[in-house]
């Protein structure tokens, strides 16, 4: 609940970088993020 009130401005800024870099490097940063986040749920369940 503390955390709600920031949500809107990262909504806001996620749009803003969204539009301002090439839609290539977009989907790759995205890509890699999510790569990551599997390694490390995959590394959190296998512990």
């Amino acid at each position: 609940m503390l955390l709600l009130p920031f949500a809107p401005l990262g909504v806001w800024a996620g749009v803003r970088i969204a539009r301002r870099i090439s839609p290539v490097l977009f989907y790759r940063l995205i890509n890699i993020g999510m790569l990551l986040t599997g390694c490390k749920l995959l590394w959190d369940g296998l512990r």
